[in-house]
């Protein structure tokens, strides 16, 4: 097939994600077009970039896609057409994320291509919304499901709210995120090394974020956690915060005004997985997600899960097994499912085992295999509707805990 992705968000989990489903089409012949916007790149993304570059059947132009709704998406609606015009017919047009779905979708649909669309997390799962804004864009995606052939959701809890804004149940997919399981297994010699850096003994517990410092990730929320353990407890543990935003001075500061901040480590942006090993127990706080990939990460390196009960997380942790889970905005149940897991060394061997037995259930392969199935249900389907229950992946009627590779 001959597949066009579109990105916008050319960064994190979204990044993360369209370079590896680029790379798994192309190594089973595909050819990939990737139209992507530079405003948000982050280095792993460019270093992807690099290594598909060298890659036979793979082709890629830069478009500046701005995130917020602008004049130029109307150029940009023109390039990207005129782009594949020139290039010849493209079976499927693949968009990732919200504002690539929304280009893409006006853009592609108008000159006759088959369009599926990842949202990685709708926006309409934010609660930082307003009433107005989360109305507007639900129509707004209501409305672009109907031009669009599909919708992947990367989990059921996404496939379900998708069907709750209108878009018509038989176009809905569960596909979720995969990751590449055939890395190097992580060595004593790769934990000093990262603790050292950090100031880390061995003997210390460590509790580790990686992600954006957004207001999304609500990493406030971990550091109101983590001040929150019994004083023994945080004095021989540390909190290191991978990740850069427009947050990090006002975490500093609360940080100091909870008095932990000789305990808080701030390693900036780099790519999590090099510094998972240093960890104990990873913690994800977050207000909404899709499914989280650094969640797959952190499983893939045999660590305890604390999470917050956002998208997909029913999927990765299960609860009392490889982590806990908790609500939304409890930063005090945050910190005494941390502290439950940093006291018990039996108890955080146990749940690592189970993280890394659990995560071979999302290998990339399975995640490119099932989103070819979906490219192919909408090229088989071009003049008419797909049923609700015509292939495995619609989930129309199963529960998340039917979900399975």
């Amino acid at each position: 097939m001959n597949i066009c992705l579109i990105a916008e968000a050319t960064g994190a989990g979204v990044g993360t994600h369209v370079i590896q489903l680029a790379s798994g089409l192309l190594s089973l012949n595909h050819r990939v077009d990737l139209a992507y916007s530079p405003l948000r790149m982050d280095e792993a993304f460019r270093s992807g970039l690099d290594v598909l570059r060298r890659q036979t059947g793979f082709t890629s132009c830069e478009f500046e896609i701005r995130r917020n709704p602008h004049p130029s998406d109307l150029g940009v609606m023109r390039r990207i057409r005129a782009r594949f015009a020139r290039r010849g017919p493209v079976d499927i047009v693949h968009c990732h994320s919200t504002k690539a779905g929304l280009v893409g979708r006006l853009g592609m649909f108008a000159a006759g291509a088959r369009v599926v669309y990842t949202p990685h997390a709708m926006l309409t799962l934010n609660p930082g919304l307003s009433r107005l804004g989360r109305w507007l864009v639900g129509r707004m995606e209501q409305a672009l499901g109907y031009i669009g052939h599909a919708l992947i959701a990367v989990s059921v809890e996404e496939k379900d709210h998708a069907i709750d804004l209108g878009i018509p149940g038989s176009k809905v997919f569960v596909v979720p995120n995969g990751i590449s399981l055939d890395h190097a297994p992580n060595t004593e010699v790769a934990r000093e090394t990262i603790r050292r850096e950090a100031g880390l003994r061995e003997s210390d517990l460590c509790v580790g974020f990686v992600g954006r410092l957004f207001p999304q990730k609500a990493p406030a929320n971990l550091l109101r956690a983590f001040a929150l353990l019994d004083p023994q407890t945080r004095e021989s543990s540390y909190l290191l915060m991978v990740g850069a935003g427009p947050l990090l001075s006002g975490l500093r500061e609360l940080a100091g005004s909870l008095g932990i901040e000789d305990r808080v480590r701030w390693l900036g942006e780099r790519d999590g997985r090099t510094v998972m090993p240093a960890f104990d127990v990873f913690a994800l706080p977050s207000d909404y997600e899709g499914l989280p990939y650094v969640v797959l990460e952190a499983m893939s390196n045999g660590l305890p899960i604390v999470s917050t009960s956002v998208g997909g997380i029913s999927m990765l942790v299960r609860d009392h097994h490889n982590g806990h889970v908790v609500p939304v905005q409890r930063p005090d149940l945050l910190g005494a499912a941390i502290q439950s897991i940093l006291t018990d060394p039996l108890k955080r061997r146990r749940m690592g085992v189970e993280s890394a037995r659990l995560i071979r259930n999302f290998s990339l392969e399975e995640m490119v295999s099932k989103t070819i199935k979906v490219y192919q249900t909408v090229l088989q389907t071009r003049t008419q509707t797909v049923p609700a229950n015509e292939h495995a992946l619609t989930a129309g009627t199963r529960s998340a805990s039917e979900i399975t590779f």
